[in-house]
């Protein structure tokens, strides 16, 4: 007799999506805190709780995210790669509600997101959200809505 363990299955997963993006925020908290980590000194770290391998995949997926930035260093012949959080400058932002929009700061890292070739969603006041392209008149779309 074989019983559905979809639904067992299921729960497992959320649970372990949920430990990664626990683990994920630890490291990025602890990397605000102790710039220049390696996936090797973050192993290290006892409450982190992380085996070497663990931290690195950790690590390459803060990178995809755009959150971590690698350095490589040469020490005594072998290359390191040095973990630092990506500089607030060298980020991209593709989520504004409408209200920042006013904000001059906010503006401008919107009209970056667009240039470097990314889609911006605007969250309305009234919960809707509208995409924008990199290619569309952004001040057109604004009075649209």
């Amino acid at each position: 007799m074989m019983q559905n363990l979809s639904p067992a299955h299921y729960v497992l997963k959320s649970k372990r999506e949920k430990e990664k993006e626990r683990r994920l925020e630890d490291i990025y908290d602890y990397l605000e805190e102790h710039p220049g980590q390696t996936a090797y000194s973050l192993s290290k770290i006892k409450r982190l709780k992380l085996n070497k391998e663990t931290a690195r995949l950790s690590l390459l997926e803060l990178e995809r995210r755009g959150d971590v930035k690698f350095v490589e260093e040469v020490e005594l012949g072998r290359k390191k790669k040095i973990a630092y959080l990506t500089p607030l400058s060298e980020s991209y932002f593709t989520r504004f509600n409408e209200e920042s929009l006013t904000i001059p700061e906010a503006r401008e890292l919107l009209e970056k997101s667009r240039k470097a070739g990314y889609a911006v969603t605007i969250v309305r006041s009234d919960g809707r959200e509208e995409e924008i392209l990199p290619g569309e008149n952004l001040d057109q779309k604004l009075v649209e809505s």
